[in-house]
């Protein structure tokens, strides 16, 4: 950031229907040195391309929202017309598909208004930071190579091949999932001369994670964290690339990684994304000391490695999953003590709850398979815990609603219906919307039919 008594240097403009509530944004804006500029936006405006141009923003600010109608037409025009600027959304509801639909028309990222203002500076310090962002398929395409066979390449080749090998085999051997991403996590460490290697699952919707394992501490296991304060995480989560951020100096979110492992001298830092089915469930974290410099040769490895640990991530999830309704449908099925010292029983388990995974997998997946086949034996009129949550799910992924939030702030934009061409009197725009389910109103619902 340029000093206070410097020209700004980087320019952000706000779109949205009231300029007055961002008052409090744009004084903590203006005193870092950020110019500001706001358009008060409606989905008629004809010239809104061409003032915004006019600005030349290195970021926009847009509502998700407007005149009641999605802006995605807007995103990609801003996107088409200024490929530069990045795009932050402002959104009152964090559901996955406006998340998704944002991501896909250009946004860069999004924030759940309303928001505090200190967060919305943090988030475009971080969009203006330097950092430099690969697209895994393009890892794929062949290219001429860059480095001479020579003696130490080979050898740094060589190292790459064993790295693959011993993480294969290492996921495929050991059953226990946490003793089995650890090793593998450790195995990075060294091939990459880190002394921290990391492994987080993060959920967008809710904005928290959990640290998975981690290379410096086999111990460690589902520590929870907030996803605010790693911007890096949430990057990936939201578009799939590799982020490379050289100089983590610059920014004081990523800053802090140093400030609270000083004693490891981190500079750099490498992120991947976790992939499972098409979904993103997390990211590979590997922190560099030294120049932090990374071969293309590096870059497949890490990203070959982050694959395989795809599947086993998947599966550490699915047992916290299956335990943590196995744990609800036995507190729901309790039976109420009668008398004067009877006590409410609980209807959810508390959102801050973290089930850590089996420590025998085979005996959980058994018992799972031994409850299946109980629940199958059950009447045909009577629907089980599980049928409920596997049709839910069903429902949900193919874009059905199954129970109406009746707190909703915004509608939801149908992915289904985002592809599909309007009609004659219906703008791209004019989204079908549908309502959001989450897991709490699912065993709720399940609850209450099964009582």
């Amino acid at each position: 950031m340029s000093s206070p008594d410097q020209t700004p240097s980087f320019r952000i403009s706000i779109v949205d229907a009231n300029k007055n509530r961002f008052s409090r944004l744009t004084e903590l804006l203006e005193s870092q040195n950020l110019r500001v500029t706001f358009h008060v936006g409606s989905n008629t405006d004809a010239n809104f391309i061409s003032e915004l141009r006019e600005a030349t923003p290195d970021i926009v600010v847009i509502n998700l929202f407007l005149d009641g109608k999605s802006t995605l037409n807007r995103i990609k025009a801003i996107k088409a017309d200024m490929p530069a600027a990045k795009i932050i959304v402002l959104t009152a509801h964090n559901s996955i598909n406006n998340i998704r639909e944002s991501v896909k028309a250009g946004a860069d990222d999004f924030i759940l208004d309303p928001f505090e203002p200190q967060l919305m500076l943090d988030r475009l310090r971080y969009q203006l930071q330097e950092r430099e962002m690969f697209n895994p398929e393009a890892l794929n395409e062949a290219s001429p190579p860059s480095e001479s066979m020579d003696a130490p390449n080979l050898a740094a080749s060589q190292k790459n091949v064993d790295l693959i090998y011993e993480s294969l085999r290492s996921l495929s051997e050991i059953t226990d999932h946490h003793e089995a991403l650890t090793t593998v996590l450790e195995a990075v460490a060294t091939n990459a001369d880190s002394k921290r290697v990391n492994l987080i699952e993060g959920d967008l919707e809710t904005n928290r994670g959990l640290v998975a394992a981690s290379s410096d501490d086999n111990t460690l296991m589902d520590l929870e964290i907030d996803l605010e304060r790693y911007p890096e995480v949430r990057e990936v989560l939201l578009n799939g690339n590799i982020i490379y951020i050289k100089d983590i100096t610059q920014n004081p979110l990523t800053k802090d990684i140093q400030d609270q492992v000083k004693s490891i001298k981190i500079t750099s830092l490498l992120v991947f994304p976790i992939r499972h089915r098409s979904n993103t469930l997390g990211s590979l974290n590997i922190r560099l000391s030294g120049d932090g410099s990374v071969s293309e040769r590096q870059l497949k490895t890490y990203f070959i490695i982050a694959l395989a640990l795809g599947p086993k991530l998947a599966a550490k999830k699915l047992l916290r999953k299956h335990k943590l309704a196995k744990d609800f449908a036995s507190i729901a099925s309790a039976p109420k003590q009668s008398g004067p010292e009877t006590t409410e029983e609980p209807t959810s388990l508390p959102d801050d709850t973290i089930i850590p995974a089996r420590e025998n997998d085979e005996d959980f997946f058994g018992s799972v398979e031994e409850q299946l086949e109980k629940e199958s034996e059950k009447s045909d009129g009577e629907m089980s815990l599980e049928d409920a949550l596997r049709e839910a799910e069903a429902q949900i992924n193919s874009g059905e609603s199954v129970i109406a939030d009746s707190d909703r702030k915004e509608p939801e934009i149908s992915a289904s219906s985002s592809n599909s061409a309007p009609s004659e009197n219906e703008t791209e725009d004019d989204k079908e919307v549908t309502k959001e389910v989450t897991i709490d109103d699912l065993l709720q619902s399940v609850e209450d039919e099964n009582s």
